[in-house]
């Protein structure tokens, strides 16, 4: 199931305790952490978040985007991570 832009709420993103720290975090474990807060984040790139905006601990204001940029790590440690690539190199 997707979560539909219009299930997303965006004045209350994140109130509590700002935005998490989504850094070091794959793609798939990114995404997943920002579907739980109902956001669906800007993304560029791929491999692992190195720098997102706006920073961690910062709160959302109603109208802003997460914004996320990944850049690849060396190839073992993503395949080996990353289970939908099934640990194969």
């Amino acid at each position: 199931m997707e979560l539909e832009d219009s299930e997303l709420e965006p004045d209350r993103i994140f109130v509590e305790g700002g935005v998490p720290d989504f850094r070091g975090l794959t793609l798939r474990q990114a995404l997943g952490e920002a579907r739980k807060h109902g956001v669906l984040p800007q993304v560029e790139g791929w491999g692992r978040v190195v720098s997102q905006t706006p920073e961690p601990g910062q709160l959302i204001e109603g109208g802003e985007e997460l914004a996320l940029v990944l850049s690849p790590s060396d190839r073992h440690t993503l395949m080996a991570e990353e289970p939908s690539l099934g640990g194969a190199e």
